[in-house]
Order: C-alpha cells, then structure tokens, then sequence
C-alpha cells in the first residue's frame, strides 16, 4: 500500500532481453539480471552512457521495446483485464505492465506473475509470489528477505529462458 501521494502515475518503462529501464522523471533505475543477482543501477536520465558503459553497449543497443498504452494483445487482455489500472505494457521475452499507482509487474510469457517493482523516487522495492522482499519495509510491508535479490534475479532468468525457448 502507498500512503497518499507516495506514488508515481508517469512511470516509464523500456524492456529488453534481461533488463528493463524504469524512468520516472529524471531518475531512471535500470534492472539487469543476467548476472547470479538482480542489478539495479540508479542513475541521471542522460548519465547512462558513461555510468554503466558496458551494459549500455551491450544491452540496451540491442533490440528493446518501450512500454506501449492501449489494448493488450490476445491473450493478454484476461491478465490485464482493467483498462483504467493497467497503463501501458510490453513484452520481450518476459510480459510487463505499469499499472496506474506506478506498480510493475513482470510474468513469464505463460502468464504466470514472476515478481512486481515499486519505485518511489529514489527508493526501489521488488516483491515476489512466494514472499520474497525487497527494499523498504514501508514500501512492501515486510523486512527484506534474505538473498531477495539472488531469488529474485533466478526467478527473472528462469522467465526469460523459457520466454526465449517460446518465440523459437
């Protein structure tokens, strides 16, 4: 639950393959897991280049999509089923939505919900299904899980790996 006001409605969101850029004015978090752990990088919207040289030249110059708005594609309108929540969305080889309190939501490509972010300025929270936290406990409610990020970035691969062996 956000308190009043705590939350962002202009969330903007760009998804690769293993990463994902969460831009909320000026400050964008990028979110990589390739590597054993979930990644977050907080940085400056034009500081990307020179802070994380080695991603930005790897990842982000390939193929990503920016998170579109409208009707989701079949069959993914029974997921997001409310118009007026679920904002804008995209998908690689893992599904995202940004819903309208600024949450975001991540599943593999077989629906099923891998694991959801919260970002609040500069503070950044991640949750999973099974309870894992992560970031503030006034943001998720819980202390942070041991190794969230660990489990969180397995979870993440493991959606990714079988998004790739479906679009084969």
């Amino acid at each position: 639950m956000t308190p009043k006001g705590q939350c962002h409605q202009n969330v903007t969101l760009q998804l690769g393959d293993g990463w994902m850029t969460l831009r909320v004015g000026e400050r964008t978090h990028l979110l990589h897991w390739a590597e054993e752990a979930l990644r977050i990088t907080r940085i400056g919207s034009d500081a990307l280049d020179t802070i994380y040289p080695a991603l930005a030249g790897t990842l982000l110059k390939r193929a990503f999509q920016r998170a579109t708005t409208g009707e989701p594609p079949q069959p993914w309108e029974q997921v997001w089923y409310d118009r007026k929540r679920f904002l804008s969305w995209a998908i690689a080889r893992v599904a995202v939505t940004v819903d309208v309190f600024g949450e975001v939501a991540v599943y593999s490509l077989a629906q099923e919900l891998v694991c959801m972010f919260f970002v609040f300025r500069d503070k950044f929270a991640a949750w999973m299904p099974d309870g894992t936290c992560f970031g503030p406990q006034a943001s998720t409610g819980h202390a942070p899980t041991p190794l969230a990020l660990e489990r969180i970035g397995k979870a993440l691969r493991r959606a990714s790996v079988l998004g790739r062996l479906a679009t084969k």
